[in-house]
């Protein structure tokens, strides 16, 4: 069996700053920690250098500053860190450049630095338009807040924004959801993210539910939220191409399309998880503990891409990175996983190792297959958990 090999390059770094965290993330964040900024840009700086000059220049075609918040930092360390790339990469003329930005971070003039410096794309965390949804969520804005940031990404020139949303939050009736869904369509975004809320193991939230203070999440009703998005977002044109994402026609968030198409990516900051041809790596958490790792002269010799930073590593086996690009592919609602291409690059008879899998899920209604594409079905996409389950450990 063979493996996966290095393709379009994308680029992932992680701005682990928050003003607030929020109570239900479990995101490798940090709030009150702003005072890092500066000995945390330089070490990025140093990261991305080791990177660099341990490979000829790579063309990147995306590159994503996610968090936290990134919209933290200041235009001035956003340009230090962007010469930094420009130094030891090279930047694909069509290239998706991303940042994350919570509402009310910013301004006109924050957005006219973000587009000198390179960036096209900006995602606002939203997650609803409703003030006690917002409240449960421990989010610091309000819905003005994000009306007033997209009017000024807008003026600024930016033409591809998405808008992050959160249904199946206990007491989000179905009308608040539809409220929330209308409000953001108001505002003409290129694209939407949507998102089943989950109780992750250590935040706030966790507390509060193993407390008995909130009650369970409703996933009947979080279904029909999901399904009424679907419906509603198709009805306006919007193209549903992955599982949580919809956008305008031919504005598919192309980072993002690299972690479902199992492609290459390099990944800098604390916490940051990055793959490149099969091997799987992850830098340390903590702001302090990744400052100091760069600081140091570490004559320790790293597998490419890595660096002092990396908490650990591994090279996945074959079998990991097709598991791997079954979960990811299926994810893909239109494109879906084309057997051929798995077959030719893994040097497998697919349908031989799957035939029970495949037959079981689309006798229960959960798959489709076409042309040699799986494809999950309209309850396929309800239920995904369940499909992928069915493609682990049968190698």
């Amino acid at each position: 069996m063979g493996r996966t090999s290095p393709g379009p390059l994308s680029l992932y770094i992680h701005i682990p700053f928050c003003k607030k965290r929020c109570a239900y993330c479990d995101f490798n964040t940090y709030a009150g920690a702003e005072h890092l900024i500066d000995d945390f840009t330089t070490a990025l700086v140093k990261e991305i250098n080791f990177v660099g000059k341990t490979s000829p220049k790579q063309e990147l075609a995306t590159i994503f500053f996610g968090g936290g918040t990134p919209s933290l930092l200041s235009i001035q360390q956003f340009e230090v860190i962007f010469d930094a790339i420009r130094s030891n990469f090279s930047i694909a003329p069509y290239a998706e450049i991303s940042l994350e930005a919570n509402p009310g971070t910013t301004d006109e003039s924050y957005f006219l630095g973000l587009i000198k410096v390179g960036f096209n794309r900006i995602s606002f965390g939203v997650q609803s338009s409703d003030p006690v949804m917002l409240k449960f969520l421990d989010r610091i804005h309000d819905f003005q807040a994000v009306v007033d940031s997209h009017q000024n990404a807008r003026k600024a020139g930016f033409e591809n924004i998405n808008l992050d949303l959160i249904f199946g939050i206990p007491g989000q009736t179905m009308q608040v959801w539809q409220s929330t869904l209308a409000d953001c369509l108001a505002l003409h975004p290129e694209h939407i993210s949507a998102y089943a809320l989950g109780i992750e193991e250590g935040t706030p939230l966790d507390k509060w539910y193993s407390k008995g203070l909130i009650p369970e999440i409703d996933q009947d009703l979080a279904a029909d939220q999901f399904t009424y998005a679907i419906e509603t977002l198709k009805t306006l044109g919007y193209d549903h191409y992955e599982i949580s994402n919809w956008c305008k026609p031919n504005l598919q968030c192309q980072h993002n399309l690299s972690y479902w198409r199992n492609g290459n990516y390099l990944a800098f900051g604390p916490g940051a998880h990055g793959h490149y041809d099969g091997l799987r790596y992850e830098n340390v958490k903590s702001i302090p503990a990744y400052i100091k790792s760069l600081m140091k002269e570490d004559l320790k010799e790293f597998p490419y891409p890595c660096t002092p930073s990396v908490l650990n590593f591994k090279p996945n086996t074959p079998e990991e990175e097709l598991e791997d690009s079954i979960m990811c592919g299926l994810r893909l609602v239109r494109e879906g996983l084309n057997i051929l291409e798995l077959e030719k690059q893994f040097e497998i008879d697919f349908q031989s190792i799957y035939r029970t899998q495949i037959d079981k899920l689309q006798k229960n209604g959960l798959l489709n297959f076409d042309n040699n594409v799986l494809r999950l079905s309209n309850q396929g996409i309800l239920l995904g958990n369940q499909v992928f389950l069915e493609f682990i450990n049968e190698l």
